[in-house]
């Protein structure tokens, strides 16, 4: 059972409290319902404090204990680059484009690579993995359901709030890296550049999370 202080810290944490803030902001700006920005946003962050809590509780069972559903989860959501649908796959390239350019600029300013290389490889990945679930959340809204207009209504708000947060932190990838790098008299700091990459790499995790979630529920 988790004691009163891990909940405190999980539902505290200022990433997940930013994430909650963010994606409604973003929502709103944008211009989408509201009802849509506060259920992404309420999806995220309940995802991002049961995966806090998870990892606060968890025994360390190494890398190749995985509980059955995690097993699951995985296999289900194993889909080749290649066979992703059009927008998701264009999605993808464009967070490797954005990527490729921070790695080069990166280079051009002889700045150490390893930590800073390690988070935006991380963050690609997430993104990957957000674009893998996003397309099994996509077919069900091919699959007969008993609901059928609730549950294609709330399949197509979840993916509108997930092309969303892709293109917002895309947007704040780029933004990292010209605050740090497209100064050539300064000389960057690797330690700031690689926490910040940091962070978005754990909101693009909290994204996978919340459309892995959400395909589960529609599942269920």
């Amino acid at each position: 059972m988790r004691s009163r202080a891990q909940w405190l810290r999980a539902l505290a944490a200022p990433l997940h409290v930013v994430l909650l803030l963010g994606i409604l902001l973003v929502g709103i700006v944008a211009g989408a319902p509201l009802a849509l920005s506060v259920s992404l946003a309420l999806v995220v962050y309940a995802s991002a404090v049961v995966r806090k809590l998870i990892e606060d509780t968890k025994p360390d069972q190494g890398p190749k204990a995985r509980r059955p559903a995690d097993r699951e989860r995985t296999s289900e959501t194993t889909i080749a680059l290649d066979d992703l649908a059009p927008e998701f796959r264009t999605e993808v390239e464009d967070v490797h484009r954005r990527a490729r350019r921070i790695e080069r600029a990166i280079k051009s300013v002889g700045l150490p690579e390893e930590g800073v290389r390690t988070e935006l490889a991380a963050f690609v990945k997430e993104a990957e993995r957000s674009a893998r679930a996003a397309q099994m959340l996509q077919r069900q809204l091919s699959t007969p359901r008993r609901e059928r207009p609730e549950a294609v209504e709330r399949v197509e708000s979840q993916l509108a709030g997930y092309h969303s947060e892709i293109e917002r932190l895309c947007a704040r990838l780029d933004a990292v890296g010209d605050d740090h790098l497209s100064d050539p008299a300064q000389t960057p700091d690797e330690i700031p550049l690689a926490a910040e990459l940091h962070s978005l790499r754990e909101e693009m995790g909290a994204l996978a999370v919340g459309v892995e979630d959400a395909y589960q529920e529609t599942r269920a």
